[in-house]
């Protein structure tokens, strides 16, 4: 009886350790050290300062923002980032880690795609900057790590947050298919690289989702990095493409059960027409409380997706549109145009003098301007020397 106890004991013992052995090589190969040096050393923070306006008041402004981005080549010290990270900025400057100078690197903006949100930087020098590997994002799986490198508020350079993928498909505006991630994001961060644990870029941080009430819910959405690719190899051929059949702005979501109350067939999600459309492909062909519910036998699932079949069609290809039109359903097949637009670069007015400001002396004057006893600031030009330095109006 004795032996037979003991034979059971080490039995047990045995198992344990072997079970033991199995779960720590699990947990070794799950929790390797990701490379987080690699994800600091290639990321980039982006200054920008907007071109000069006139206020109500007749003083010269400018916006000044912030955000992140990653150093793709040393060939043309490129940079991708957002596009809206530098829509409308007159001036660029990038800060790799460990920035210690007052200014950033000057860089220009070479192209940008307002549809995918994507734009290319080339520095003035690079010097030392460690390149980005890119990625695969196709195999990415619910579930695994990721890890978030940005400049959150515009007041934190290289900060890093870590999460997960919580979804590899969802669709935002602009016809788009992002990665949610619950790796957290602020204002600041987009543009910005998001990395696998080995440190390489498998998105843009772009986007965090809002409520009403406490502002971030911890849902964040990021580019995928081929779709930065094919959008960044395109700029690099031309003008950006996607389709577009003249719906901007007339389209509303349907929830199932109101798509019911129009007779959608199969309980799906639908979009209705709320106007008549009056230009473009859908002219004459699309009106108001039309209901749209499949796309070349696609079945709709929002107004994203919906935006998402329209915008990868190739321009010059026809859809197949299944609506419902007063309780009866119709086919209807539309021409498919080229969504981009060019949209105008603003003109910087010519600086005069050496520094691209007007002066007026109110020392003379009575009342309030009388008690300003030097020269005040009236206006300051664009890409003058003062609004490269930060110069305002109304400084004295």
């Amino acid at each position: 009886m004795v032996n037979q106890n003991r034979r059971f004991k080490f039995a047990r013992v045995t198992l344990l350790i072997a079970a033991g052995a199995t779960l720590g090589a699990y947990l070794t190969h799950q929790e390797s050290e990701p490379d987080v040096e690699t994800m600091l050393d290639s990321s980039v923070s982006i200054r920008t300062i907007g071109h000069v306006i006139t206020d109500q008041l007749g003083d010269s402004v400018w916006s000044k923002r912030s955000g992140s981005g990653f150093f793709v080549s040393s060939d043309n010290c490129e940079v991708w980032t957002n596009q809206h990270v530098i829509a409308e900025a007159a001036l660029v400057e990038v800060v790799p880690r460990d920035w210690v100078e007052p200014r950033g690197i000057p860089a220009r903006v070479v192209a940008s795609d307002p549809r995918t949100d994507v734009a290319v930087l080339h520095m003035e020098s690079c010097n030392g900057m460690q390149p980005v590997r890119l990625g695969n994002a196709r195999d990415l799986q619910q579930g695994d790590d990721v890890f978030a490198v940005g400049n959150p508020s515009g007041r934190n350079p290289d900060s890093l947050t870590r999460g997960i993928v919580s979804h590899t498909q969802r669709f935002l505006s602009g016809g788009i298919q992002y990665l949610q991630t619950d790796a957290m994001i602020n204002s600041g961060n987009s543009g910005g690289a998001l990395f696998n644990r080995d440190g390489e870029v498998i998105g843009i941080n772009t986007a965090v989702a809002t409520d009403n009430n406490s502002g971030g819910t911890g849902v964040s959405y990021a580019i995928p990095i081929y779709v930065v690719e094919s959008a960044i190899a395109e700029l690099n051929t031309g003008a950006p493409s996607w389709g577009d059949i003249g719906l901007k702005d007339l389209l509303t979501e349907l929830s199932p059960s109101e798509a019911e109350m129009f007779k959608v067939p199969n309980g799906h999600p639908a979009v209705a027409v709320i106007r008549d459309a009056e230009e473009g492909p859908s002219k004459d062909l699309l009106q108001a409380r039309d209901v749209i519910f499949e796309v070349n036998n696609v079945p709709i699932r929002s107004l994203e997706h919906l935006e998402w079949l329209i915008s990868n069609a190739e321009p010059g290809d026809r859809l197949n549109l299944k609506v419902m039109r007063d309780g009866n359903e119709e086919k209807i097949n539309v021409a498919v145009n080229d969504g981009w637009a060019l949209e105008p670069t603003p003109t910087p007015e010519q600086y005069e003098g050496f520094l691209g400001l007007s002066l007026a002396n109110w020392a003379e004057e009575d009342g309030e301007k009388g008690s300003f006893k030097s020269p005040v600031i009236m206006h300051v030009r664009s890409l003058g020397p003062a609004h490269k330095a930060g110069v305002t109006s109304s400084q004295h």
